[in-house]
């Protein structure tokens, strides 16, 4: 989830697996990268480095799984009270 410079609400962005005629990626250990992304947002961050580390090392062209790796570097175990998982953008470049 992001929140953009001169929004309130946060949106969700995707990445793209697939189109009408071809298959752009495939992914391996789906099921890792949603409990990932599910833990990430709850605040526990020592789970979700474990399944986003799971998800990264079957799918190590993937860069979207290292922009979360990032964002964990330094959050600790888990998150304290008021954790928000939404990144905010505060300019448009």
């Amino acid at each position: 989830l992001v929140r953009v410079k001169g929004k309130g609400q946060p949106v969700a962005v995707f990445e793209l697996l697939s189109g009408p005629d071809a298959v752009v990626a495939v992914r391996a250990e789906l099921a890792r990268w949603d409990a990932g992304v599910a833990a990430y947002r709850r605040g526990e961050f020592a789970r979700a480095r474990e399944e986003f580390a799971a998800f990264a090392a079957a799918n190590p062209d993937d860069a979207v799984v290292g922009l979360y790796q990032e964002r964990l570097v330094g959050l600790g175990e888990a998150a304290g009270a008021g954790w928000d998982p939404v990144v905010n953008y505060h300019s448009k470049s």
